[in-house]
């Protein structure tokens, strides 16, 4: 799935290009909620509780519908509070870009690769790629200032039924740590290290990959091409501004 930095990026594009005042009131709060999802890292809660998506489940699903399912009080009413509104419009950038991602990259494309030459190598390109893609987000400087100093205005943290809400006060200092990374290869060691375990590298060959990223680059984009995650990404943001109309109706 898509870093937490083209999500941000992500729910930015969005935010301009829908003009929208339960957004523009409530920037901070709406960003907050487009990495909530992903407040897991630090609560170690199952992957299902904040993004309502079974990983094992390969039909189609409709995250956001059952989280509105499960949880009718999120829906919106004209009497909630623009914090909580804008909150909630990001939180849906998340969930259906996660979506889209597993069920029109990841499994179209480096499930079957998986079984050439294993699961594990597999989902490690998947993350360089989804690194890679991070990291190019990250050079729009003015988006990303603009995130990093939203995030730091003061708003009110909602309440959020399946996320405790000092996990949430955590979590927005986390986000903002994220938002303010340079678009580098600093995180890539960090990276690699976390899920590298299952993949049978030896420590010279992971060393030479931290100082090279290129290299794991290169094999990543025999799969799939950076302009074809780039085009992906604009298609799925156009499908995630339909959901947050559809959400103010």
């Amino acid at each position: 799935m898509p870093q937490l930095g083209s999500h941000l990026y992500s729910a930015y594009a969005i935010a301009e290009m829908l003009d929208c005042k339960e957004i523009d009131r409530a920037r901070g709060a709406y960003f907050l909620g487009a990495t909530a999802p992903d407040v897991r890292v630090i609560t170690r809660n199952d992957r299902a509780v904040t993004h309502f998506f079974d990983l094992a489940e390969y039909g189609v699903q409709d995250s956001v519908g059952r989280m509105f399912r499960e949880y009718p009080d999120l829906e919106f009413g004209s009497d909630s509070e623009q914090d909580y509104v804008a909150f909630i419009l990001g939180y849906i950038t998340h969930l259906v870009l996660d979506e889209l991602f597993i069920s029109e990259v990841y499994r179209p494309i480096f499930a079957p690769v998986a079984e050439v030459i294993g699961g594990p190598r597999a989902n490690l390109l998947d993350r360089v790629m989804q690194y890679e893609v991070d990291r190019v987000d990250r050079t729009n400087q003015s988006a990303m200032e603009s995130v990093t100093r939203s995030l730091r205005t003061s708003f009110s943290l909602p309440k959020i039924p399946f996320i405790e809400q000092e996990s949430l006060v955590e979590w927005l200092d986390v986000s903002i740590d994220i938002s303010s990374q340079p678009p580098d290869y600093s995180r890539f060691a960090k990276m690699l290290g976390r899920h590298i375990e299952n993949v049978e590298l030896g420590g010279e060959v992971m060393s030479d990959l931290e100082k090279d990223p290129e290299r794991l680059l290169e094999e990543a984009y025999q799969y799939v091409s950076l302009e074809e995650v780039a085009d992906f990404l604009a298609q799925a943001r156009i499908v995630i501004r339909d959901r947050l109309l559809e959400y103010l109706r």
